[in-house]
């Protein structure tokens, strides 16, 4: 077996084993029982500086954002570097509960890497805005996964988000 052979060999036993350690089940708690090993496929997991009671399903999700809200989009501007700020006339606040007609938010830029093209005037958007603002925010949602998040805030109000609230 050749030198590079044994190096790819290590690589995918430490990244097997880096890949288990980083899906351990969530602490028992809210009626669920501990695993004994690693999670199944598609389960959720706890990341290892997350609070005892951090959940990473909706409410989590919830708990992460500064801000929640559905509207239509005004303009949107460059901000600083890699930022931009999105005028939208809101119709639905979530988090918080109520706010103004009319708002500016300040995110990441979506278009900075080519990947998205910036929402344009006239366009509705949901939009979920991280605590972390280096986060790129969520907007691609059904309006059933919307109503989620909104149905999810009791329970979000119960969880501490791993990085900030």
């Amino acid at each position: 077996m050749t030198t590079s052979a044994r190096a790819v060999i290590v690589l995918a036993v430490l990244c097997t084993a880096i890949a288990g350690c980083a899906r351990t089940a969530a602490p028992p708690e809210h009626g669920r029982r501990a695993a004994s090993g690693p999670v199944a496929a598609g389960a959720p997991t706890r990341p290892l500086h997350a609070p005892a009671n951090y959940d990473p399903n909706v409410a989590g999700a919830v708990a992460c954002s500064a801000l929640i809200l559905e509207g239509t989009v005004v303009r949107v501007v460059d901000a600083a570097p890699g930022r931009m700020r999105t005028t939208i006339d809101v119709s639905n606040w979530v988090k918080p509960a109520t706010g103004p007609r009319r708002t500016v938010v300040d995110t990441a830029d979506i278009a900075t890497d080519g990947a998205h093209r910036r929402w344009h005037a006239g366009q509705h958007l949901r939009l979920a805005v991280d605590v972390d603002p280096s986060v790129l925010p969520n907007w691609e949602f059904t309006a059933a996964q919307f109503a989620r998040y909104g149905q999810a805030m009791a329970d979000a109000a119960r969880i501490d988000c791993p990085y900030g609230r």
